[in-house]
């Protein structure tokens, strides 16, 4: 505490008196605060008292702090305030200061000054800070590699909250907070991007604190020579376990192997491996790791894959492989069914893909099952496993068949992949006239149906052509289908005669023929195709490999080709037939939502051509 006389009235007997105490400092806000009391002390045992009111003032560093009018009264010894508080004074900006006091107040004898100059303690400055950056033994570098780890140190940290960040060209990053070091790597990947293809950049560190004080430090970093990646082994797998189990290794399967690769590859000088493609028949798949699912094949022989890696410095390497394909043809059935009394006998031929070796691991099961139409349900008749690439067969379906009516075959071939289904209509047996004792009808060229002709009454099968047939009182028909109506005079009804000329069209129309003639020929047909899967993306979903679908017999001079889906396990498919042959046609199925496998997949079909 500093205490500062001035001057007052010897009358008066006592000392005009100022304490000055610095309370506070404060670095940040370069300022002191100072608690001050102006007062009048009894001086050689006098006392004195006034209960006027006197101007009294106090002034520091040109600023006002008092201004006034105070009483007073001290006994002998004592002492009286005149005014007391505190206030606040900023430094120099090299922490010093020094300012003048000036101090007045009037008594019953007269006017008493002050006049003084207070020096108050220097406030200390920060430090500035400083920066180097350093290797692992603590010497200074300006230079490293892609990959170096560095120690980044500061000084003059303490008291201040410091960040640490990085600059270079249009790139930037935050290290974290410092208080003193911090160990910095340059990683590959993120400063490979920075430079591109130079081969050296400039990295620039900033250390910042919260005083608003910075320090910076800018280091030559190297990037090495680009160098493309190398491949050094290619894996190819087949990823169905079933076709490893019927067909061994050695050869894929067209439609029914999942081929997968494993790509052994290195990138150099600090770069890294992070595309991996593999391109077959023209479609390519990639992935980020070193697995590639590339799906399907869908043509034999001695196919190539082109596989190629990418990396982080967009540097290529590519390598080829060839694989050894074999054709999968689906399991296929034709039938052909003969009448013979109340028996039927069918001719069954039946051709699938064999495994190959001493015995068929790659069994086609068939199945001849048969119903009464329209109504009946389906019987199995016939059942055996075929071990040979081609058969036909002579199956006996049994006996017991009515003559009058019509049955359905169904010959169903199924391998360890896929199945096929035939169907064949056996209609009734040529019949001349039959009678029905139940109903006491008649029918001709069949036998009579109660349920449409009743009770009796005469069916007839095909046209009916009469001469001279009189109706002496009505002729009456509750109910007629008459598809041929030949009249060579008139028609009268009510005795009203008719007027049979046909209207005139005002326009042309389209005519219907029958489906098979002597030159063309119709098949229909369904295929089970088994699980799909989608191995090719296209949007938010994607699309199948090619799957051939065999018919027989063979059609030439193909006009019309129709397939449509009859039983799926998802939604969101479509089917598209993208090439076709006399004997088969090939598919391709789209998923529109997804790339999820579709379990089951049946398709109908309808094929028309030539003889």
């Amino acid at each position: 505490m500093a205490t500062y006389t001035g001057t007052a009235p010897s009358s008066l007997y006592a000392y005009f008196k100022l304490d000055m105490n610095v309370i506070s400092q404060s670095e940040a806000d370069n300022t002191s605060r100072i608690r001050y009391r102006l007062y009048l002390e009894s001086r050689g045992g006098g006392s004195g008292y006034s209960q006027t009111k006197r101007p009294t003032s106090l002034i520091c560093n040109n600023q006002t702090i008092e201004n006034t009018t105070t009483t007073y009264s001290f006994d002998r010894g004592g002492s009286s305030t005149l005014c007391s508080g505190t206030f606040t004074i900023t430094h120099n900006s090299d922490g010093t200061m020094s300012f003048p006091i000036q101090a007045s107040v009037g008594t019953h004898r007269g006017n008493c000054s002050l006049s003084a100059t207070m020096t108050l303690p220097t406030i200390a400055r920060a430090k500035p800070m400083t920066m180097s950056i350093g290797d692992s033994v603590g010497d200074t570098v300006y230079s490293a590699n892609i990959g170096d780890s560095v120690t980044i140190n500061v000084t003059n940290t303490s008291g201040r909250s410091v960040s640490l960040e990085w600059e270079a060209d249009n790139y930037s990053g935050y290290v974290g907070s410092i208080t003193g070091s911090k160990n910095f790597t340059f990683d590959a990947k993120t400063f490979s991007d920075v430079f591109g293809n130079d081969s050296s950049g400039y990295v620039t560190f900033t250390a910042s604190a919260d005083d608003g004080t910075s320090v910076s430090k800018t280091i030559n970093l190297r990037v090495f020579e680009i160098k493309k990646p190398s491949i050094s082994y290619v894996s190819v797998r087949e990823g169905n376990s079933q076709v490893k189990s019927v067909f061994g290794s050695g050869y894929f399967y067209t439609n029914i192997s999942d081929v997968s690769a494993y790509v052994s590859a290195e990138a150099y000088n600090g770069a890294s491996i992070e595309k991996y493609l593999a391109t077959l028949d023209g479609y390519t798949t990639y992935s980020n790791s070193s697995t590639i699912d590339i799906g399907s094949v869908t043509r034999a022989g001695e196919r190539n894959i082109t596989f190629e890696v990418v990396d982080s410095r967009n540097q290529r390497k590519s390598y080829g492989q060839n694989i050894r394909v074999k054709e999968y043809n689906p399991p296929t059935a034709e039938c052909s069914v003969t009448r013979q009394g109340e028996g039927l006998n069918a001719s069954v031929k039946v051709q699938h893909t064999v495994s190959g070796g001493s015995s068929d691991n790659n069994t086609c099961n068939v199945t001849v099952d048969v119903r009464e139409l329209p109504y009946g349900s389906f019987s199995t008749k016939y059942s055996a496993n075929i071990n040979i690439a081609s058969t036909t067969q002579s199956v006996s379906l049994g006996s017991g068949y009515k003559e009058f009516a019509s049955y359905e075959v169904r010959v169903t071939a199924t391998d360890k992949f896929r199945s096929y289904t035939a169907l064949v209509t056996v209609p009734t047996q040529s019949i001349g006239i039959a009678i029905n004792p139940k109903n006491n009808s008649v029918g001709i060229g069949k036998f009579p149906d109660d349920k449409l002709v009743g009770n009796d009454n005469l069916e007839v099968k095909g046209d009916i052509f009469a001469q001279g047939i009189e109706a002496d009182l009505t002729l009456k028909a509750w109910k007629a289908d008459i598809s041929y109506l030949n009249i060579k005079k008139e028609l009268k009804i009510d005795d009203k005669e008719i007027n049979l000329e046909p209207p005139k069209p005002f326009a042309s129309y389209n005519t219907a023929k029958r489906l098979d003639t002597e030159s063309t020929r119709d098949i229909y047909g369904i295929a089970d195709l088994g699980e799909i899967t989608y191995p090719n993306s296209l949007g938010n979903g994607g699309y199948s490999n090619l799957y051939t679908v065999n018919f027989s017999p063979s059609i030439s001079d193909i006009t019309y080709i129709g397939a449509t889906i009859i039983k799926c396990s998802g939604i969101g498919m479509v089917l598209h037939v993208t090439d076709y042959g006399s004997d088969y046609f090939k598919v391709r199925v789209q998923n529109y939502y997804n790339r999820s496998a579709t379990s089951t997949f049946k398709i109908a079909y309808h094929i028309r051509g030539s003889i």
